[in-house]
């Protein structure tokens, strides 16, 4: 009689060895996930990284369904470190581990919009926004590249599709109306924004769309009282430097078409004092000045607005006054 060799049935046993292991690693790997997590949520975002990639090690069979969202987590810290390759590699494989990972496409769209890749960052969104239609922040975030591309009439189907779900979502208000302005509509972005200063009334930027809207519609006292709001947002939620000479420059542009030429310039002069470098803000002092008779200053501000670069309607009409009216003796 033949004695089995003990080493014939060492494969088989390998792999039931690895199915316990594999088995019994659900623990282990959810308490990886939740390091990993935490790790993350505090910043620490190699050892989040390392984390994840002990769990991935640990899923020899790859069956572990903590192991897609850990990815997604390692994805998210390479992109707090400035790697976007990296992170859209973590993201490549948790999709090929779970072809149906909303998280991952959405994630994905967000690096390539970073990035500036619209076309994939759109298909990413699209398959994101297939596998959860109900998800708002998918559906904005798919507006939000149609938007990026300049298909404003799309973005803004998409948008208000996230508003007849949820009219309070004040991103997708503020977003539409960002693109009704560029349509040129008006009034539609007018009230977009009133709705949303209704909803979270200390969010800049519906002040800064209700003052555009109304600019342009030449409301320019409601523009003026607008702004105004604007700047009290922007220095109360620490708004940038730039943020705040631009509000204080676009509310002396409307005060100069009132025709109120020293509130107009003491606007501008604050926002020349926050950037000394606006190129706009001195084109406009340079006017207000001007209407005031006072060539000396107004020039100045013209030769200065120009050395630091305008851009067309505003470059050419610099430089026609400048060789007309500065010129003159």
């Amino acid at each position: 009689m033949n004695t089995p060799s003990p080493y014939r049935s060492l494969p088989g046993l390998l792999t039931i060895v690895l199915l316990v292991l594999a088995l019994a690693s659900p623990a282990s790997a959810q308490d990886l996930l939740t390091q990993a997590e935490k790790a993350y949520d505090a910043q620490q975002y190699r050892q989040a990284i390392s984390l994840v990639d002990s769990l991935v090690t640990l899923d020899t069979l790859n069956i572990n369904d903590d192991v897609p969202t850990g990815l997604r987590v390692e994805a998210e810290a390479h992109r707090a470190l400035n790697d976007s390759e990296e992170a859209l590699e973590a993201l490549d494989e948790a999709l090929n581990r779970d072809p149906f990972f909303a998280g991952a496409y959405e994630l994905k769209a967000r690096i390539l919009t970073d990035q500036g890749d619209y076309v994939e960052a759109q298909a990413a969104a699209e398959e994101a926004a297939r596998l959860e239609p109900q998800s708002q922040n998918v559906q904005v975030l798919f507006a939000n590249i149609k938007f990026q591309t300049e298909s404003y009439g799309a973005a803004i189907d998409t948008y208000s599709k996230v508003l007849s779900l949820n009219p309070t979502n004040v991103e997708a208000l503020l977003n539409r109306g960002r693109a009704h302005l560029k349509l040129g509509r008006l009034e539609r972005a007018y009230f977009d924004a009133v709705d949303a200063i209704e909803i979270v009334p200390d969010r800049p930027e519906a002040y800064r769309i209700k003052g555009e809207a109304e600019f342009r519609a030449r409301q320019f006292q409601n523009a003026v009282k607008t702004y105004g709001t604007l700047i009290q947002t922007l220095e109360a939620s620490g708004g940038t430097a730039q943020s705040i000479a631009t509000a204080y420059s676009n509310r002396g542009q409307a005060r100069f078409n009132l025709g109120n030429m020293d509130a107009a310039i003491t606007d501008l002069n604050q926002a020349i004092q926050i950037d000394p470098d606006f190129a706009v803000a001195y084109r406009t002092r340079g006017m207000a000045y001007g209407r005031k008779e006072q060539r000396d200053p107004a020039c100045r501000d013209f030769s200065r607005a120009l050395e630091l670069g305008l851009d067309d309607p505003f470059k050419s009409e610099v430089e026609e006054i400048a060789n007309s009216y500065c010129a003159a003796p």
